[in-house]
């Protein structure tokens, strides 16, 4: 590893679970650090120590912009700078009129919500 490598902070929002956590492991593997913001403090902590010691978390809702910027703040004065945020949320959100089931409501939703 690099010492560049040594010195990059990357913060993934949502890092805790799904998608965000595999972004975390592959970078936490590269050997970067990783701060991970997510609202579970029981899956941030086995996140965390599942990739120790590259991640450390912070328990913060994603969903209040305020919260996420004081996070990145705070991270930021850690660490003295980051890299790269990445920005990796979703949340459900009932669509009346088009079936549950259907492949327009997924892409929708997941468009909608993770990529704005």
């Amino acid at each position: 590893m690099t010492m560049t490598q040594q010195q990059r902070t990357i913060i993934i929002t949502g890092g805790n679970s799904g998608m965000g956590r595999a972004m975390a492991e592959a970078f936490a593997h590269s050997g970067v650090h990783i701060a991970i913001i997510g609202r579970d403090q029981n899956t941030l902590r086995e996140t965390a120590e599942a990739l120790a010691p590259h991640v450390a978390w912070y328990q913060e809702d994603v969903s209040q912009r305020q919260q996420v910027q004081t996070a990145v703040a705070n991270i930021v004065q850690q660490r003295g700078h980051d890299d790269m945020i990445i920005m990796y949320w979703s949340l459900r959100i009932p669509m009346p009129d088009i079936p549950e089931n259907s492949p327009q409501v997924s892409h929708d939703r997941t468009y909608q919500h993770r990529y704005r």
